[in-house]
């Protein structure tokens, strides 16, 4: 025999939800996506940044170990050889084992590329496009291979040729060493080498995080900069610093 206690079960009915609650509840989602999606994107840029920063300290920890092999040198920028090849820093060190081969590879990933450039997802290595390493054109301030210069030794075979030699700098901490960079070109790919004074040049340092540039110094220290500070504290050229993405 089957109870009920005086209860009596009433059929609940479901209305459906109208066209404006609908619209409603699509606008809080939408306000609540243009709020979360710029803190998401610079996250995601603030750890690419973090990324660059420490495969610049892998190139140092290259850079020095060919230096204690090397007298202090550094690996030269570019050079002129007797078969008019134009061997590049990071295919010297490639070619000496201070890195492996297989970064040199078109079409594998390297710590020689920064992830954040957006012309080169993914951070694929091609030939030029690379972190670029400073260097200093004009001769009348330059003597050649005569007298150093800050650590800088010019090289009389070609307008972009020359080394660092690491022992001879003043102040490591402030001798900026590696950096992003960028070719005006015509597609703004990194370029292996970073005019630091000078004219109007297509060998720039670039300013791919958040408009800074990543920078790797003689000390082994590497950090983010802005435009103010690489003018006005490191005596960069504007002419030498990208418009920035």
């Amino acid at each position: 025999m089957k109870r009920n206690f005086g209860i009596q079960w009433r059929k609940i009915e479901r209305k459906p939800f109208t066209l404006i609650e609908l619209l409603v509840v699509i606008a809080i989602i939408a306000i609540l996506a243009s709020m979360l999606l710029p803190a998401l994107t610079r996250a995601r840029d603030v750890a690419k940044s973090s990324s660059c920063l420490n495969q610049q300290k892998q190139v140092g920890l290259s850079f020095f170990a060919y230096s204690n092999d090397n007298d202090g040198f550094l690996p030269p920028i570019s050079y002129r050889s007797n078969t008019n090849e134009f061997p590049l820093w990071n295919r010297t060190l490639a070619d000496t084992g201070y890195i492996p081969a297989g970064m040199l590879v078109k079409g594998a990933k390297s710590m020689l590329v920064c992830p954040g450039n957006p012309f080169l997802q993914g951070s694929y290595y091609t030939d030029w496009n690379v972190y670029g390493m400073p260097y200093f054109w004009d001769r009348s301030s330059y003597t050649g291979w005569g007298t150093p210069i800050d650590g800088w030794r010019k090289a009389n075979i070609a307008p972009y040729a020359g080394v660092w030699i690491l022992k001879q700098i003043v102040k490591p901490s402030t001798r900026f060493m590696l950096g992003d960079s960028t070719g005006v070109d015509g597609n703004n790919k990194p370029v292996y080498r970073i005019r630091v004074y000078g004219g109007v040049s297509s060998e720039r340092l670039d300013l791919p995080h958040m408009r800074k540039a990543n920078a790797l110094f003689a000390d082994g220290h590497a950090k983010s900069l802005s435009r103010e500070t690489l003018v006005n504290e490191y005596y960069f050229a504007q002419t030498a610093i990208s418009m920035g993405i």
